[in-house]
Parts: structure tokens; sequence; C-alpha cells
């Protein structure tokens, strides 16, 4: 109007709710293929058994004990499928029981506990301390705390199909003794494919197009 004052507007598009954004959001992230990951009573256990122990990040925590000593005790997840080329992500929070170090990892049905170049893991936050403890799917964590919340992430690519299933072991995956312990929460597994190949056929230099 002269002034270059703003007289009117026109909105172009329709706006989106939070809640309306929130829900693309879950669309979009891969599912958690840990099933019921905020209600310990649902795991599978092995010479394990589960207490709840109030909560961790907001999620409900359990105080998973070994049973029976001599015999590794574990809690897990029920088996699923992964394609060549995919990779899972194993993700949980965690405090020290009676012990401080214990195993855990993704174990396929083929290739059990994979390569170490097909591996990947952090800790996200809190104290501790990770290695590999065999082949690229077994992990080992130490250092941990009574009171303070460790979170964790591991990766593994798999090179051909295969069933797996995630394993937090209750101390050590060999022979731990009755009582062991550790508080775990929240766990979470994802399964991404790898992207694909938009250059057809990349083997074969004479299905490529060429110029000149």
């Amino acid at each position: 109007d002269g002034a270059s004052q703003l007289v009117s507007t026109t909105e172009l598009a329709t706006r989106m709710s939070s809640t309306e954004i929130a829900g693309l959001k879950a669309v979009a992230a891969p599912p958690n293929l840990w099933a019921n990951p905020n209600d310990g009573t649902q795991w599978t256990l092995s010479n394990t058994t589960r207490t709840a122990n109030g909560q961790i990040n907001g999620a409900n925590a359990y105080t998973m004990a070994v049973q029976t000593g001599g015999t590794p005790g574990s809690t897990s997840t029920a088996s699923f499928s992964a394609a060549a080329g995919d990779t899972v992500t194993f993700s949980f929070w965690v405090k020290a029981g009676t012990v401080a170090t214990f195993d855990f990892g993704l174990i396929g049905n083929q290739t059990v506990w994979g390569a170490a170049a097909d591996a990947g893991g952090v800790i996200v936050s809190g104290p501790g301390s990770l290695i590999l403890a065999a082949g690229g799917g077994l992990w080992q964590v130490g250092g941990l705390s009574t009171t303070t919340a460790t979170c964790i992430t591991i990766t593994r690519k798999f090179n051909q199909a295969e069933t797996v299933t995630a394993y937090v072991f209750t101390g050590s995956s060999g022979t731990p003794s009755t009582g062991d312990s550790i508080v775990l929460a929240d766990p979470s597994i994802e399964r991404t494919s790898a992207p694909p190949n938009l250059w057809a056929n990349p083997n074969d230099g004479t299905q490529w197009t060429l110029s000149n």
C-alpha cells in the first residue's frame, strides 16, 4: 500500500495438527519387533525370574535374576526373520543388580553370532564399557551402576536370510551363579532393509547405457 505494510495473507496449504504429525512419524518409524516392551510379564524367560522394579526413563523396569546357577539365564524376544542385507538394531536400558557385567546380543540360526565386520555398538548414555564377546553378535557390557541407568544400542548386518533372536543374558552367557541379577527396561528391536541399487544390473556392464 506504499507504506511497506502487510495488508493480507493467503494460506496455500492445510495446516496439520500435532496429533497428525505424530501419527505420520509413527507410521514412518520401523516397528519394534520386541513385543510388549513395557510389559515384562510378556517377555520370554529361560532359567530367569522376573520382579517389577520401578521405572527407567519412563518405562517399566524389571529385576531379572538367574534361577539356577551353572546354567545361563536369559530374557529374549520372539524370533523374527532378516533378509540378506538387513540391519537389525537392538537397544535397551539397564542397571546393575547383583552383577555389573552381563552378555547380550543378536543370534542368527545360520551364522550364529556372525562376524565382527558386520557389528556396531555404543553406550548411548550412562556408565559402563562395551566389548564384543564373540563374532559380531554377542556383546558384553561391564561397569554398570545400581543407581544410574545405562542405554545401550548395538547393530548387526545380516548377509544372508536367517531367523534372528535377541537375547539378554542374566549375567554370564556361560555359567552364572544363582541369584545373579540385572535391572532391564524398554527393549527395542528395529529391522531396516538396505536401500535398492537404482543402477540396474550393476554386475553386468553389457546392460549399462553408453554414449560415445
